[in-house]
């Protein structure tokens, strides 16, 4: 496995990769209205619009993109967008199982055996930039293979945030760690009809794990701001992923 301190070419292809087509449309942020990027895992897309016909702009402009997988129990796990170059990652909080991540075009990223925990990952994309004019509101497909993605452009609306974070100057491991900042955290598990404290569940902050105290609380050292999971089991009680309270991602 590559040491993932350091930017890993990407030498692993999962075969059901080759066979999946990956497809989306985002407006471009900053821009007039109707211009809008394809992120496609094959350049042998269509685009079709509602209007007039749009313009290919700009080809396979290269966005450097950080994102968040978050594992339940579970093996695989998709990349917003197709992989295009160079990929980072690291666990937040502990290590977990080893990474095999797709080839060029894939987007599956998947553990030799499931876990619960956050994967952080930095790669490179590849996106195709269209313009269409768009004085009234544009209704926009793109079609590859199976896949299908569709966006609707309309100048009388405001642009949502939608993006993944961009990551902009060197990746250095050096600079990254020296960016981060880390906190104590406590996490204390309840009995939800009593409100009383739990003691002797089992929790697990981004895969690593502690048992709480005679208060129901569990504490997790030096923690790393940004989104997290969090899991809490003990026989007898619910755990939090089964239930319908929706409390296992935070952010801090």
């Amino acid at each position: 496995m590559a040491d993932p301190t350091r930017d890993t070419l990407i030498e692993f292809l999962d075969p059901q990769n080759a066979q999946e087509a990956l497809l989306a449309l985002e407006p471009e942020e900053d821009a007039p209205t109707g211009v809008f990027r394809v992120y496609a895992s094959s350049p042998e897309y269509t685009v079709r619009t509602s209007r007039r016909p749009a313009r290919k702009t700009a080809a396979q402009a290269v966005l450097r993109v950080r994102e968040l997988l978050v594992f339940k129990d579970e093996r695989m796990q998709r990349l917003s967008y197709p992989l295009g170059g160079q990929l980072r990652h690291r666990w937040l909080g502990s290590s977990g199982p080893a990474v095999i991540f797709p080839g060029r075009g894939g987007a599956r990223v998947w553990l030799e055996s499931p876990t619960v925990g956050v994967l952080e990952v930095q790669y490179v994309t590849c996106f195709d930039r269209w313009q269409v004019e768009a004085p009234c509101p544009v209704a926009i497909v793109a079609t590859l293979g199976d896949a299908q993605d569709s966006l609707l452009l309309d100048p009388g609306l405001p642009l949502s945030g939608i993006w993944d974070e961009i990551i902009s100057g060197d990746w250095s491991h050096e600079d990254w760690a020296d960016k981060d900042q880390t906190t104590d955290l406590t996490v204390r598990v309840v009995n939800y009809c009593s409100g009383s404290g739990v003691s002797g569940a089992d929790v697990w902050l981004d895969g690593a794990h502690r048992r709480t105290n005679s208060e129901g609380e569990a504490t997790f050292e030096a923690v790393r701001p940004g989104s997290h999971s969090v899991r809490a089991a003990k026989p007898g009680y619910m755990a939090t992923d089964e239930d319908t309270l929706d409390n296992e991602r935070f952010t801090i």
